[in-house]
């Protein structure tokens, strides 16, 4: 507590005296109490005491090892009341040790300050009781030392019995903006666990983050992209024909509105959901239900109209909540604030509220109940609200904190009672409580009941990684059942590991807190913009630390920002003045006086008070030494290295280099459950840590900072399924956003719940050394989480890390389009106002403005005043990219998967809005509006400039098209907001493709849904459209200027219009029927509008306008009626009326495109309309691009009124194929005669569950077909049962071949008949033809237009094949099963016989030899008799490897009964079952490689039809799924016989629904037709009447072909090591690209020698800086060129040098070339011999020469006398060239340019040669130099001179401080001892000026420090862990920059 630190710094003091080694009882200090006890042996038998605030206590499972005398807890106050403390009474009492709470720690302080060696202090009144109370007590006397038992109520159990087969599952409601896709993690993980009850699933949600659903198996089957409304639901209902509708985890508006409407829906609610509306509907809702059920509620008033609230009688704070929507609630303070709202209240007529008591300082607690199928109830968890005044989304802390056991099982059994009195409800429900703040009369009231999915219960998932929609899946639909939870234990298994005394870690084990932070806006009115932040940790103000954090704030930022007074706004101003204000309390009556005020419990303020008490004091001693202890504190604490380094005035990396390699303070690991491999966190409080399970890591980044689109969630998830498919390693994912950590911990090996960070993810980077990071799919700041740790040294996947700086550097970027002469948008780099200024009149208004980092990327404003962007400049930071807008112009944005440069896939999407942001724009899919030759040029763009990058992985570029101009705005080499949506409408699994693509697999795009029916198309238009939370902000309701998307939903139509109009019913706006109001703010929007207008007025639309549109309206002929923007003193309405009137049903109010964002307090006319559009309901539309859609869609014919299409709403979760109606020719459906097997009622069942919409049905019955009478019978039973369509065959005998004649001629349809059969071996009927001369008949009189089918085996087949030939007829043989058959077909065909023929399904997986040991299970082996008979392997691999010959798949269905097949004597029938297999088996065989599906549509459809003249069957399709897998049963569903040679036998492929004749007539398993549907196939309309093609198709030869070969899967190869995959590209492959190494350069640029900087000029450095940057990419993939092989190179230096000779030395090596080293002392200078001798002479050995002198000018001397060429190394005084080049390099390398720079040179400016060269490089671009130097070193009067005469601006300084906060590159020399004449004029000025961390902590984050090297002292060592430390990367610059001049100057570059 306050005085906390103070006691134990006084019991420290006293046990290390002498005297108290004296005391016979000795007192500890337990500053970790658990680990005390098991681990120090100085507790037994002494008295241990604690500080409450450190009591946190879960008990260990086994006794303590040091067992101490007594506990004692000091400080009442700051217990973790007895939560912890109860615990520990509850642990210690059964060790016989007693536990004394409640103690002054102030009194106990004074006591040892009097010399007490030990004191026990008696507190003033009784200990507190660890109790709560019964539901509905007031008080309870405080004596009452336990509550007595409590009794649980029984809930009903007259449920469902039967579980559901197939389930509607609604996602959230769009319209609602508070669920808008933050429930989707809810509803994925309510599928998967529907799925791993085999439970078939549908998904209705246009949400578009379930990209997974449509690429994934492991969720929904179907997803319908529809509004979620009655009409859709009720159609999808009767397409799908789900048993139940599953609603719990859409939100509370889902809930709500399933309140209203759940009589109108067409199938019942699964859990009882609408039968909770029966208890809720009343006025006062769930508050009226408490008072009926007896619990304690809030006193509550029903108000209709405005007098009524004023004279409600109810105590000040008042919550006033909405009836109607939950989600609209509002605080008010006093009677003023309700007048004042009252008039906004009832606005809108027919409105009702309720009003409230709101308990200010009263704390808010809610537990999560569950209840299943038979009725047991069991707590699931709990948390609390910190700050009880927040209302919708709060800070909130996970388990309960601050109530007792007793106290916490009152509420538990509260909620328990709550649950169980709600009617037939299975599932769960939040129970929201209000409990005293008094700690002595425990009181508490149900604030409300929430069933299912609400914020708290989504949080509390999110929290402690426990999946409450998971769990209540399983609870609804199977009969799982929770634990027997009568003795109130409060809290199931699954939640165990994550609340006190249940961490399972074991001794050292501490309990675990979370915390949620929501994401506010500072334009936020209610509720947060964006999902909350949730993570893990030991303490409260760890988890709370943390957690600010990763929400965007930073305590550090509330301290120091002066904040008035405290807000009851749910607010970051909320938080900042709790932390300010707790943090001012100097005294515990003081801050318990405070807290009481602002209504927080004392235990959260104590924990505020202990971050700000040591924020001050930090700050207070910030330049002393960063103690251990005082390290320790801070980031036990929960204070970032960062937050540290501002404290000590120190920099991040410093203190991490502190922490880590002086003191060894590195945090531990802990872990929970929640997923496979357990949710992950660390904490500086954990002292053993736990260790990660073994093996080999990729670590994927999730979401970070804001954690704002669960966008990046989804394709986070498809990225680790698909790593984890192919990859060897495990994955671990680090993520922190609330909404989807528990799907994205599922799809995880292991999870990490923590921050996101570069300084969290280098620990763990640390600690599990992973084989590589994936960055790419968790946002912006994942993807700049992911650069830091590759700069750290870690590995990262996928593209060359050079492509990432490249395309991160705006300026290095640039250059790269332009030498790919790629146009790209005007834009600029601003630093300063000037800059931001003369950007907006250079560029333009308005502009795009966003930070320059890569943390910040997706932070993009537009802005429409140099004003606004300066305002939003400043909230940037130090740089910002400004880039122009072409409000004219198309955007559209390029998504591609590319794979080592080259492109794999393109999807180009069209935003229908300009100048909008990709997140908040209406997106199209395809384009509609991009022209071919614009499209093309996209394409062109995207693949060069891939290919120029050598990317590997996914890609986004946005460009923009302007009048056929194609510019590019952005490149991401990151997955975006977008990529959902263009994976989801594509059909295209992107994040899928992308991951092959950095694995190096091979990238394959299969499409998902398949069509082989030519009739049906399925292209389609899908139009995604952002959702908006208005109702959240204040001001001006534009998006994209004060406020993001919330969310998005996409929708699909025949037309964009038609897809556009389904959005907007997603979103909740009602089409318009009459009334629009037109208020446009420009020219440009009123013209684009005008045309729309006029055919508005001919269809009967009343147009209003605002009197500026209605005037130009009116002006061009458009009828309009003009409103004013205010009511009129005359009576006449204006347009606030007429929207409130309802009169106006659709807004259209578009800004001025040059009006600014206005302050809040600035109201203009169109502001008002929106904001009252926005309050009303009425749909509004802020965007003319938007309005030209959607009022074309409003005039287009068919509009919303169309019904659900399967083929254009849904998208299959999958691989699909829709295939055209398969016929099977070949059937004995038994009826008339064998009924007792099959029927037609039965058979044409089976055949429609087998995907089979014809059969011809054989004539072998009872009586045979074979004459009129024969055939009426079985046409009459066929026409009253049949359900899908048919055919008959007639039998061939011996005498009724003319009869058979004379039936065909019946009309022109061949009477109805399908075939003739002729049985020409052995049957089981009175068909068989005995001899060759009735074949003949047949053969003679039979019409050619109608097929013969032939059953003929072996030498009779031979013999039908000669007939065929001599009467020049086709023929078509059935069920061919041998080698030696199919052999003679195909040489039969092969000479023209018109010969077809056909194959079983059995045969082809069947043979003898299966069945030989098979006796015992089959009971006989009649059961497997069959004719033909089943054959070898060798038969079967014969059939396999000709199904070229094989024309038809027909199953010869013959069903006979089970036990007819097992009987003996007789003998058993012969024949087996097949329409229901026959499909799934042939899809199996497509799986494996077998088959395609080109060939089953050939064989079972294609030549059907052909060889026996079927017509089409119009609207007619069978959808399968390709991917699921099942297992046959022991006997199929519909096929009468019960029984199938294929039981058991696993397949893979699945029949999804069959269509015929656009009625729908099975779908998952359920066969809808009823008999009689079928038709004759014959007397279908189209049924040919003429001769049919039956010629087969040519055969290639008379060999038998080879099997086709079976499909086989890679083999995966381990994940790449860093630079692996790109050390191995050749060299050859490099050089193939256009290179600046192509020719050489040197005589162009006019450069043969190098020994003054005024050589150099701006295009020669452009070229060498373009060939260093080239060759450094060369030298970093291959390590050395050949470039120079052969030359020599001449290094003389006659003086001392280090980094510059063997920078030469090693740039001419690793080009290939050779190097002679002469130096001074072992030259023949010694000898006298002059300069120019000796450089003439190495010439005569070398190619060029690189020389060092001490006296100024020697280098040009010595070049005049040599012909090669010759560099100057140094000469003296006077230059350095090439120090000059490399450091200008350096600076365009580490900033990316080097213009619009303020250059500081620090040092030795006199002597420095190093400054004087670069000084007059740098004066050839727009820089600002600085000079910072000593008067006696200051810059040469000649060198400032001439840099004067150029214009450069140069000032001098003798400050530093006062000069860095502006500088970008602060250039440090030494002061150079060698210079100096006299000692003592050395002294006085080396220390001049020292840079050391506290200095750089005044610079920009972007300033680069360098030095030339070598340093003395000028810099501290401890710079050198700073990342703007660049001299060491300076001097790698320096051997690219000396390699590229060694190139150019010998003519290879």
């Amino acid at each position: 507590g306050v005085t906390g630190a103070r006691l134990l710094q006084l019991v420290v003091e006293k046990v290390t005296t002498d005297a108290y080694t004296s005391v016979s009882t000795r007192l500890v200090v337990a500053g970790d109490l658990e680990m005390a006890l098991q681990s120090e042996p100085g507790c037994q038998d002494a008295v241990v005491l604690c500080d409450g605030s450190h009591a946190f206590f879960s008990a260990p499972a086994s006794a303590p090892k040091y067992c101490p005398r007594a506990v004692v807890v000091a400080d009442e106050e700051s217990c973790s009341p007895y939560g912890s403390a109860g615990q520990l009474g509850a642990y210690m009492d059964r060790h016989g040790v007693p536990v004394l709470a409640g103690f002054d720690s102030r009194a106990l302080a004074r006591e040892l300050d009097n010399g007490a060696t030990m004191a026990i202090l008696v507190p003033p009144n009784p200990p507190r009781p660890l109790c709560g109370s019964l539901p509905g007590d007031v008080e309870r006397p405080t004596s009452q030392p336990t509550p007595p038992e409590l009794s649980i109520r029984v809930a009903e159990t007259t449920l469902l019995d039967v579980v559901p087969e197939k389930v509607l599952v609604l996602g959230s409601l769009a319209s609602t903006e508070e669920d808008a896709s933050f429930y989707d993690g809810d509803v994925a993980l309510c599928l998967q666990a529907l799925r791993a009850l085999s439970i078939r699933t549908v998904l209705i949600s246009p949400h578009t983050s379930f990209i997974q659903c449509a690429t994934d198996r492991s969720l929904a089957d179907t997803i319908y992209c529809l509004p979620v409304n009655c009409k859709s639901i009720n159609q999808v209902l009767a397409l799908e024909h789900a048993e139940a509708i599953v609603g719990y985890c859409g939100g509370p508006g889902l809930q709500q509105w399933l309140f209203s409407v759940a009589d109108e829906l067409a199938a019942p609610i699964l859990g009882g959901l609408d039968k909770v509306t029966k208890g809720f509907d009343g006025p006062l809702g769930a508050t009226s239900w408490l008072r009926d059920h007896g619990f304690p509620s809030l006193p509550s008033v029903l108000v209709r109209k405005a007098e009524e609230a004023s004279t409600a009688k109810l105590e000040f704070p008042i919550l006033v909540r909405s009836t109607t929507d939950r989600t609209v609630s509002k605080v008010l303070e006093c009677f003023d604030d309700l007048e004042k709202s009252i008039s906004t209240l009832f606005a809108k007529p027919g409105v009702s509220f309720t009003l409230e008591t709101h308990l200010l300082d009263w704390r808010v607690m809610n537990v999560v109940v569950g209840r299943d199928r038979k009725g047991t109830t069991c707590v699931l968890g709990s948390g609390e609200q910190v700050d009880p005044t927040q209302l919708g989304d709060a800070f909130c802390v996970f388990p309960l904190q601050t109530l007792g056991k007793a106290d916490q099982d009152v509420l538990f059994t509260c909620a328990r009672n709550i649950i169980a009195s709600l009617p037939n409800f299975v599932g769960y429900v939040t129970a929201r409580f209000a409990v005293s703040p008094s700690r002595q009369a425990f009181q508490y009231y149900v604030v409300d009941v929430l069933p299912f999915s609400s914020p708290a219960s989504l949080h509390l998932s999110s929290a402690l990684g426990v999946s409450l929609s998971y769990t209540t899946a399983q609870l609804l639909a199977s009969n799982s059942e929770l634990p027997d939870t009568n003795a109130n234990s409060g809290t199931i298994a699954v939640t165990l590991s994550l609340l006190p005394g249940a961490t399972g870690g074991g001794a050292n084990s501490r309990p675990v807190s979370a915390a949620l932070v929501p994401s506010w806006s500072p334009s936020c009115a209610r509720l947060p913009l964006s999902p909350c932040t949730a993570l893990a940790g030991v303490n409260f103000a760890e988890v709370t630390q943390k957690t600010l954090r990763a929400s965007g704030v930073s305590c550090l930022d509330f301290f120091s920002d002066a904040v008035s007074g405290s807000s009851l706004s749910p607010t970051t101003t909320r938080l900042r003045a709790l932390f300010r204000t707790f943090g001012q309390q100097d005294t515990m009556e003081a801050l318990r006086s405070k807290a009481r005020a602002e209504g927080v419990d004392l235990f959260f303020a104590m924990h505020i008070h202990r971050i700000a008490s040591f924020t001050s004091r930090a700050m207070t001693a910030a330049n002393g030494e960063l103690a251990k202890s005082v390290l320790l504190e801070a980031k036990r604490l929960g204070f970032s290295d960062a937050e540290i380094a501002v404290l000590h005035q120190s920099t991040e990396a410093i203190v991490r280099k502190q922490r880590q390699d002086t003191y060894q303070i590195y945090p531990g690991m802990r872990c929970s459950s929640g997923c496979a491999g357990g949710v992950w966190f660390s904490s500086y409080h954990v002292h053993s840590s736990q260790t990660l399970p073994s093996g080999e890591y990729a670590l994927f980044l999730g979401q970070g900072i804001g954690a704002s689109r669960n966008q990046h969630d989804h394709n986070l998830i498809a990225a680790l399924r698909t790593f984890t498919r192919l990859a060897p390693q495990k994955s671990m994912v680090m993520h922190c956003g609330t909404y989807g950590v528990l799907p994205v911990a599922r799809a995880a090996d292991v999870a990490i719940m923590d921050e996101t960070t570069p300084e969290t993810a280098l620990e763990y980077y640390r600690a599990t050394v992973p084989a590589g990071i994936v960055p790419y799919f968790g946002g912006a700041q994942a993807f700049s989480t992911g650069l830091a740790l590759r700069e750290a040294g870690a590995p990262v996947l996928g593209s060359p890390s050079g492509v990432l700086d490249t395309v991160s550097n705006r300026f290095k970027f640039a250059r790269l389009l332009d030498s790919l002469k790629i146009s790209q948008c005007a834009w600029r780099i601003c630093r300063s106002r000037d800059q931001v200024e003369g950007a907006c009149g250079t560029l333009g208004l308005p502009l795009s403005l966003r930070p320059a980092g890569h943390s910040e990327a997706n932070k993009e404003y537009h802005v429409y005043s140099v004003e606004e962007a300066y305002q939003r400049f400043r909230e940037c930071g130090e740089e910002a990219i400004l880039t122009a807008l072409h409000a004219t112009g198309l955007e559209v944005t390029v998504h591609a998967v590319v794979k080592l440069g080259k492109v794999e896939k393109t999807i180009i999407v069209e935003h229908v809005q300009n100048c909008v942001r990709a997140s908040e724009a209406t997106l199209v899919f395809p384009t509609q509006r991009l022209s071919s030759a614009a499209e093309k040029t996209v394409i062109d763009h995207a693949v060069r400039l891939a290919e120029e990058l050598e990317i590997s992985g996914v890609c986004g570029l946005k460009f923009v098209v302007a009048d056929e101009e194609v510019m590019l705005a952005e490149c991401f080499l990151r997955g975006t907001q977008t990529l959902p949506f263009v994976s989801f409408v594509s059909q295209t699994p992107f994040v899928d493709a992308a991951m092959c693509a950095m694995l190096e697999r091979d990238v394959t795009f299969s499409e998902s849904r398949r069509n082989f029916v030519k009739a049906i198309s399925l292209s389609k238009v899908a139009v995604r459209c952002p959702v908006f939370a208005y109702t959240k902000t204040v001001g001006d309701p534009i998006p994209g200027r004060r406020i993001s998307a919330a969310g998005e939903v996409v929708c699909f139509g025949k037309t964009a219009e038609i897809a556009y109009l389904k959005a907007l019913a997603a979103l909740g706006y009602q089409r318009p029927r009459k009334g629009i109001l037109l208020s446009l703010g420009s020219f440009r929007d009123k013209s684009e509008v005008l045309p729309l207008a006029r055919l508005l007025v001919t269809r009967g639309f009343a147009l209003y306008g605002s009197p500026g549109t209605a005037d130009y309206m009116q002006e061009n002929g458009v009828k309009i009626k003009v409103l004013d923007w205010q009511d009129g003193n005359d009576g006449r309405k204006g347009i606030v009326d007429h929207i409130r009137s309802r009169v106006i049903e659709l807004c259209i109010v578009t800004p001025s495109k040059m009006n600014p964002v206005r302050a809040e307090s600035v109201v203009s006319a169109g502001n008002r309309i929106r904001r009252e559009a926005v309050n009303q309901r009425v749909p509004l539309i802020t965007n003319a691009g938007v309005a030209q859609l959607c009022l074309s869609a409003i005039l287009s014919e068919n509009g919303a009124d169309e019904v659900v299409d399967n083929l254009v709403d849904s998208l299959p979760c999958g691989r699909t194929a829709i295939l055209p109606g398969l016929v099977d020719v070949h059937v004995h459906l038994r009826e008339p005669g064998g009924e007792y097997k099959e029927t037609w009622e039965t058979g044409t069942a089976a055949a429609l569950a087998g995907g089979l919409t014809t059969v011809l049905a054989m004539p072998n019955t009872k009586p045979s077909i074979v004459d009129q009478e024969s055939y009426d019978v079985v046409t009459a039973c066929a026409s009253r049962g049949a359900r899908c369509d048919y055919g008959i065959y007639v039998g061939g005998n011996d005498v009724n071949a003319l009869t058979l004649l004379q039936l065909t001629n019946a009309d022109s349809r061949f009477g109805g008949i399908a075939a003739l059969k002729m049985y020409l071996n052995d049957t089981f009927s009175t068909l068989k033809l005995p001899d060759m001369a009735s074949w003949v008949h047949h053969f003679q009189h039979w019409p050619k237009d109608l097929p013969m089918v032939c059953h003929a085996e072996g030498q009779t087949m031979a013999a039908v094949l000669l007939l065929a030939k001599l009467y020049d007829r086709p023929v078509h043989i059935a069920h061919v099963s041998l080698k030696t058959e199919v052999d003679i077909i195909r040489m039969a065909k092969s000479q023209g016989i018109r010969v077809t023929c056909e194959v079983c399904p059995h045969h082809l997986f069947f043979t003898q030899e299966d069945f030989s040991d098979r006796v015992g299970e089959y009971g006989t082996l009649g059961k497997m008799e069959v004719r033909p008979r089943l054959a070898t392997a060798e038969d079967k691999e014969a059939l396999w490897a000709n199904l070229d010959v094989i024309d038809i798949i027909a199953t010869d269905h013959a069903p006979h009964t089970y036990e007819e097949k097992n009987r003996t004597d007789p003998p058993p029938p012969p024949g087996f079952p097949g329409l229901e297999t026959v499909v799934p088996l042939m899809l199996t065989a497509i799986n494996d490689g077998r088959l395609s599906l080109e060939d089953l549509v050939e064989k079972m459809h294609t030549n059907p039809c052909r060889i026996f003249g079927l017509p089409p069957q119009p609207d007619t399709y069978v959808e399968v799924d390709m991917d699921e897998r099942w297992t046959f049963p022991e006997a199929m569903p519909e096929s009468k016989c019960r029984w199938t040679p294929f039981e058991f036998m696993p397949v893979h492929g699945r029949i999804r629904r069959v269509v015929l004749r656009g009625e729908l007539l099975f779908v998952d398993g359920k066969v809808l037709a009823k008999p009689g549907t079928g038709k004759n196939v014959r007397y279908l309309s189209g049924a040919p009447v003429s001769r049919r093609d039956t010629t087969p198709p040519p055969v290639a030869s008379l060999t038998t072909t080879a099997a086709k070969t079976t499909v086989g899967s890679r083999v995966a190869a381990p994940l790449a090591k860093a630079g692996v995959s790109e050390a191995t590209r050749s060299t050859v492959s490099l050089l193939e690209k256009p290179s600046v190494l192509e020719k050489s350069a040197a005589k162009t640029l006019g450069l043969t020698q190098l020994t003054t900087v005024r050589q150099l000029n701006r295009d020669v450095l452009s070229h060498l800086f373009n060939v260093a940057s080239e060759l450094r990419t060369m030298i970093r993939r291959m390590g050395s060129l050949d470039l120079l092989r052969g030359k020599v190179l001449a290094s003389i230096f006659y003086e001392p040098s280090t980094r510059t000779s063997c920078s030469f030395t090693a740039a001419m090596q690793r080009l290939g070339g050779s190097v002679i080293a002469v130096n001074e002392s072992s030259s023949s200078a010694k000898k006298g011999e002059s300069l120019a001798d000796t450089v003439r002479t190495m010439e005569c050995y070398t190619d060029i020469i690189v020389l060092r002198h001490p006296r100024p000018g020697s280098a040009q001397e010595a070049a005049d006398a040599v012909r090669i060429p010759l560099v100057n190394a140094g000469d003296g005084t006077g230059e350095h060239p090439t120090q000059a080049l490399l450091d200008s390099y350096t600076i365009r390398e580490e900033l990316g340019t080097l213009n619009g720079l303020t250059i500081t040179m620090v040092g030795d400016l006199k002597h420095g040669r190093t400054v004087h060269s670069l000084v007059q490089l740098l004066s050839l671009y727009s820089v600002k130099l600085n000079y910072v130097a000593p008067s006696s070193l200051a810059m040469p009067r000649p060198i400032v001179e001439a840099l004067e005469e150029r214009g450069t601006p140069q000032k001098e300084y003798e400050d530093l401080l006062s000069v860095i906060p502006e500088t970008d590159v602060l250039y440090v020399t030494r002061i150079q001892r060698e210079r100096f004449a006299c000692e003592a004029d050395y002294e006085k000025v080396r220390n001049s000026f020292l840079i050391t961390p506290q200095t750089l902590t005044h610079a920009k984050e972007s300033m680069v420090v360098m030095h030339p090297l070598p340093r003395v002292n000028e810099i501290a060592e401890s710079v050198d862990a700073d990342p703007r430390a660049a001299y060491f990367r300076q001097m790698e610059c320096g051997m690219y920059a000396r390699m590229a001049l060694l190139a150019v100057l010998l003519g290879k570059a």
